[in-house]
């Protein structure tokens, strides 16, 4: 169990240049102390086995796991000398303008899933499972991201947003299919923006 007066608070500036909005990490055996922070991370498992606690609740992780962790969530990492991850480490507003001022998870997924206003779900169990014959695509498009965020080619933020949403909706999409999650309708922020993407 993680004890309050363990915990280590992460800002956002620790991490994410304010010009980029994202940082890519390619990890080794990371194991930290209890934290939370003001960003949204992503953690891809694609070696070894660990575990992860969030909000005191323990999840197993092997290769083909996928954690989604929000602003505010206490967790901390536990893995084995041979445990590889990827951390996608992002505000919002790398998205959109217009989640400039959320710190709200159900915001993005309100933006990224535009075209399906009825059928975003109940987000509580923050991890994708994918199985070896989907890992290959996975894994392919997050070592894309990771080049692109190394390389710094020119318009190499809008390739990662392009490939950031379509990683976010196979994660949602997988973990709707794994869990039978509840689904309900909640408010959405209808913007400009959301209208040009949709018509793209």
């Amino acid at each position: 169990k993680i004890m309050d007066n363990n915990i280590q608070i992460v800002h956002s500036e620790e991490f994410i240049d304010k010009s980029e909005k994202i940082t890519l990490q390619n990890r080794i055996n990371d194991t930290a102390v209890p934290h939370t922070h003001q960003f949204i991370e992503i953690v891809y498992v694609y070696e070894g086995s660990g575990c992860h606690i969030i909000n005191n609740h323990k999840y197993d992780l092997s290769p083909g796991d996928m954690l989604f962790i929000n602003y505010g969530q206490v967790h901390i990492i536990e893995s084995d000398p041979s445990m590889n991850v990827v951390n996608i480490l992002f505000l919002p507003e790398f998205i959109s303008n217009s989640l400039m001022n959320s710190e709200n998870v159900y915001d993005l997924f309100a933006f990224i899933l535009s075209d399906e206003l009825n059928n975003v779900f109940d987000f509580t169990a923050p991890v994708a499972h994918f199985t070896d014959s989907e890992r290959t695509a996975i894994e392919n498009l997050i070592f894309q991201m990771l080049d692109e965020y190394n390389g710094k080619e020119s318009n190499y933020r809008m390739t990662l947003k392009a490939y950031l949403q379509i990683l976010i909706c196979k994660m949602i999409r997988n973990i709707r299919k794994q869990e039978k999650l509840t689904q309900h309708v909640f408010l959405q922020k209808i913007s400009p923006e959301i209208i040009n993407f949709n018509n793209i």
